[in-house]
Protein backbone atom coordinates (compact mmCIF):
# COMPACT_ATOMS: atom_id res chain seq x y z
CA UNK A 1 0.00 0.00 0.00
CA UNK A 2 1.57 3.85 -0.94
CA UNK A 3 0.70 6.38 1.61
CA UNK A 4 1.71 9.50 0.76
CA UNK A 5 -0.26 13.50 0.71
CA UNK A 6 1.15 13.88 -2.51
CA UNK A 7 -0.77 12.78 -5.33
CA UNK A 8 2.42 13.21 -8.42
CA UNK A 9 4.70 11.01 -5.55
CA UNK A 10 1.90 8.72 -5.12
CA UNK A 11 1.63 8.09 -8.93
CA UNK A 12 5.36 7.97 -9.27
CA UNK A 13 5.70 5.48 -7.28
CA UNK A 14 2.84 3.03 -8.14
CA UNK A 15 4.49 3.25 -11.73
CA UNK A 16 8.01 2.23 -10.77
CA UNK A 17 6.80 -0.43 -8.21
CA UNK A 18 4.31 -1.97 -10.54
CA UNK A 19 6.92 -2.58 -12.79
CA UNK A 20 8.51 -5.14 -10.83
CA UNK A 21 7.25 -8.26 -11.10
CA UNK A 22 7.06 -9.19 -7.30
CA UNK A 23 5.43 -6.03 -6.15
CA UNK A 24 1.75 -5.47 -6.22
CA UNK A 25 0.09 -2.04 -5.46
CA UNK A 26 -3.36 -3.04 -3.77
CA UNK A 27 -4.03 0.12 -2.58
CA UNK A 28 -3.29 3.91 -2.04
CA UNK A 29 -3.98 6.78 0.28
CA UNK A 30 -3.27 10.53 0.93
CA UNK A 31 -2.57 9.68 4.66
CA UNK A 32 -1.66 7.39 6.97
CA UNK A 33 -5.20 8.06 9.87
CA UNK A 34 -5.93 5.79 13.27
CA UNK A 35 -9.16 5.07 11.99
CA UNK A 36 -9.30 1.03 10.72
CA UNK A 37 -7.65 -1.66 9.01
CA UNK A 38 -5.72 -1.90 6.74
CA UNK A 39 -6.90 -4.39 3.47
CA UNK A 40 -5.74 -7.65 4.33
CA UNK A 41 -3.35 -8.38 1.71
CA UNK A 42 -1.23 -5.47 2.71
CA UNK A 43 2.08 -7.38 3.84
CA UNK A 44 4.04 -3.33 3.89
CA UNK A 45 2.74 -0.27 4.30
CA UNK A 46 5.14 2.68 2.02
CA UNK A 47 4.78 5.68 3.54
CA UNK A 48 6.18 9.01 1.55
CA UNK A 49 7.00 12.61 2.21
CA UNK A 50 5.01 13.21 5.10
CA UNK A 51 6.44 14.80 7.79
CA UNK A 52 9.33 12.94 9.98
CA UNK A 53 6.74 10.47 12.20
CA UNK A 54 7.35 11.29 15.78
CA UNK A 55 7.78 8.57 18.27
CA UNK A 56 4.32 9.17 19.52
CA UNK A 57 2.70 9.21 16.31
CA UNK A 58 4.73 6.13 15.09
CA UNK A 59 4.13 4.23 18.80
CA UNK A 60 -0.25 4.77 17.97
CA UNK A 61 0.58 3.64 14.00
CA UNK A 62 2.24 0.43 14.91
CA UNK A 63 -0.55 -0.21 17.77
CA UNK A 64 -3.23 0.44 15.32
CA UNK A 65 -1.96 -1.75 12.67
CA UNK A 66 -0.27 -4.52 14.36
CA UNK A 67 0.32 -6.92 11.69
CA UNK A 68 1.82 -4.84 8.72
CA UNK A 69 5.51 -4.10 8.23
CA UNK A 70 5.98 -0.36 7.55
CA UNK A 71 8.59 1.95 5.34
CA UNK A 72 9.01 5.35 5.76
CA UNK A 73 10.63 7.37 2.67
CA UNK A 74 11.68 10.64 4.82
CA UNK A 75 13.57 13.89 3.28
CA UNK A 76 16.01 14.19 5.73
CA UNK A 77 19.63 12.56 6.59
CA UNK A 78 19.38 13.61 9.96
CA UNK A 79 16.88 11.56 11.25
CA UNK A 80 17.37 10.98 14.91
CA UNK A 81 16.28 7.11 14.52
CA UNK A 82 17.93 6.50 18.18
CA UNK A 83 14.91 8.56 19.06
CA UNK A 84 12.60 5.78 17.88
CA UNK A 85 11.73 2.61 19.93
CA UNK A 86 11.35 -0.21 17.38
CA UNK A 87 9.30 -2.74 19.34
CA UNK A 88 11.10 -5.47 17.19
CA UNK A 89 8.33 -4.94 14.26
CA UNK A 90 9.74 -4.96 10.58
CA UNK A 91 9.80 -1.01 10.00
CA UNK A 92 12.42 0.19 7.43
CA UNK A 93 13.46 3.86 6.39
CA UNK A 94 15.11 5.67 3.63
CA UNK A 95 15.53 8.62 1.79
CA UNK A 96 12.96 10.11 0.08
CA UNK A 97 15.73 9.93 -2.80
CA UNK A 98 16.55 6.27 -2.86
CA UNK A 99 16.25 4.54 -6.18
CA UNK A 100 13.95 2.35 -7.26
CA UNK A 101 16.13 -0.60 -6.91
CA UNK A 102 16.89 0.29 -3.03
CA UNK A 103 13.30 0.19 -2.48
CA UNK A 104 12.03 -2.84 -4.03
CA UNK A 105 14.65 -4.47 -2.18
CA UNK A 106 13.60 -3.08 1.34
CA UNK A 107 10.17 -4.07 0.63
CA UNK A 108 11.45 -7.52 0.45
CA UNK A 109 13.74 -7.30 3.73
CA UNK A 110 10.77 -5.65 5.28
CA UNK A 111 8.52 -8.34 4.08
CA UNK A 112 11.25 -11.41 5.55
CA UNK A 113 10.68 -9.57 8.71
CA UNK A 114 14.04 -7.54 9.01
CA UNK A 115 14.67 -3.61 9.88
CA UNK A 116 15.98 -1.98 6.98
CA UNK A 117 18.28 1.67 7.72
CA UNK A 118 19.38 4.58 5.15
CA UNK A 119 23.17 4.28 5.76
CA UNK A 120 22.63 7.68 5.87
CA UNK A 121 20.47 7.66 9.03
CA UNK A 122 22.87 5.54 10.36
CA UNK A 123 25.81 8.39 11.05
CA UNK A 124 23.07 10.32 13.19
CA UNK A 125 21.83 7.04 15.60
CA UNK A 126 22.81 5.33 18.27
CA UNK A 127 24.06 1.63 16.74
CA UNK A 128 23.53 -0.23 20.02
CA UNK A 129 20.21 1.12 19.91
CA UNK A 130 19.55 0.05 16.00
CA UNK A 131 20.96 -3.34 16.79
CA UNK A 132 19.16 -3.99 20.11
CA UNK A 133 15.46 -3.06 18.26
CA UNK A 134 16.05 -5.64 15.65
CA UNK A 135 13.06 -7.24 15.17
CA UNK A 136 13.20 -11.25 15.43
CA UNK A 137 9.53 -12.94 13.61
CA UNK A 138 10.58 -16.18 16.20
CA UNK A 139 11.33 -14.79 19.71
CA UNK A 140 11.66 -18.41 20.84
CA UNK A 141 14.16 -18.93 17.89
CA UNK A 142 17.62 -20.59 20.20
CA UNK A 143 20.66 -18.91 20.32
CA UNK A 144 22.34 -21.36 17.33
CA UNK A 145 20.37 -18.75 14.96
CA UNK A 146 23.03 -16.00 15.91
CA UNK A 147 25.96 -16.38 13.21
CA UNK A 148 28.31 -15.87 15.84
CA UNK A 149 27.19 -19.08 17.31
CA UNK A 150 26.50 -20.46 14.08
CA UNK A 151 29.59 -19.79 11.83
CA UNK A 152 29.30 -21.15 8.12
CA UNK A 153 31.80 -21.97 5.48
CA UNK A 154 32.43 -18.51 3.32
CA UNK A 155 30.84 -17.75 0.52
CA UNK A 156 33.57 -17.43 -2.55
CA UNK A 157 33.46 -14.08 -4.66
CA UNK A 158 30.70 -15.41 -6.65
CA UNK A 159 28.69 -16.86 -4.77
CA UNK A 160 28.52 -13.39 -2.68
CA UNK A 161 28.08 -11.42 -6.29
CA UNK A 162 25.00 -14.28 -6.74
CA UNK A 163 23.53 -13.37 -3.31
CA UNK A 164 23.41 -9.68 -3.76
CA UNK A 165 21.31 -10.16 -6.82
CA UNK A 166 19.37 -12.62 -5.22
CA UNK A 167 18.44 -9.41 -2.32
CA UNK A 168 17.15 -7.58 -5.34
CA UNK A 169 14.77 -10.67 -6.09
CA UNK A 170 16.20 -11.17 -9.48
CA UNK A 171 15.43 -14.64 -10.99
CA UNK A 172 17.87 -16.50 -12.25
CA UNK A 173 17.69 -15.93 -16.13
CA UNK A 174 18.64 -12.32 -15.20
CA UNK A 175 21.46 -13.20 -12.75
CA UNK A 176 23.24 -15.53 -15.46
CA UNK A 177 22.97 -12.25 -17.86
CA UNK A 178 24.11 -9.96 -14.99
CA UNK A 179 27.35 -12.21 -14.27
CA UNK A 180 27.71 -13.07 -17.78
CA UNK A 181 27.77 -16.97 -16.81
CA UNK A 182 25.01 -19.60 -17.35
CA UNK A 183 22.29 -19.99 -16.29
CA UNK A 184 22.81 -23.72 -14.80
CA UNK A 185 25.95 -22.14 -13.21
CA UNK A 186 23.73 -19.64 -11.07
CA UNK A 187 21.64 -22.36 -9.96
CA UNK A 188 25.24 -24.23 -8.84
CA UNK A 189 26.10 -21.02 -6.99
CA UNK A 190 22.38 -20.84 -5.76
CA UNK A 191 22.78 -24.48 -4.71
CA UNK A 192 26.13 -23.93 -3.12
CA UNK A 193 24.74 -20.98 -0.98
CA UNK A 194 22.33 -22.41 0.43
CA UNK A 195 24.28 -25.46 1.49
CA UNK A 196 26.76 -23.09 3.67
CA UNK A 197 24.47 -21.00 4.78
CA UNK A 198 22.11 -24.52 5.97
CA UNK A 199 19.00 -22.52 4.43
CA UNK A 200 16.52 -24.05 1.91
CA UNK A 201 15.14 -21.10 0.21
CA UNK A 202 15.99 -17.23 -1.26
CA UNK A 203 14.42 -15.69 1.34
CA UNK A 204 16.25 -17.48 3.98
CA UNK A 205 19.60 -17.22 2.55
CA UNK A 206 19.16 -13.52 2.11
CA UNK A 207 18.15 -12.73 5.67
CA UNK A 208 21.33 -14.88 6.46
CA UNK A 209 23.33 -12.52 4.71
CA UNK A 210 22.23 -9.64 6.07
CA UNK A 211 22.62 -10.84 9.50
CA UNK A 212 26.15 -11.88 8.74
CA UNK A 213 27.22 -8.54 6.78
CA UNK A 214 27.51 -9.85 3.51
CA UNK A 215 24.77 -7.63 1.78
CA UNK A 216 23.27 -4.74 2.91
CA UNK A 217 19.91 -3.69 2.20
Amino acid sequence: MVVSPIPSLRVGLKTILTSIPYIKIIAEAASLDISGALPLAVDVVLVAGLEIPTQSWLTEILQEYPDQAFLFLVNSPSLPLSNYSFNRRPLGWLSLDAPPIEIAAALRALQSGLLVIDPLFIGHSNGSDLASSSYNPDDSASSTDDPQSNPFEPLTPRETDVLELLAQGLPNKEIARRLIISEHTVKYHVSSIYSKFNVNNRTEAVRQGIRSGLIVI
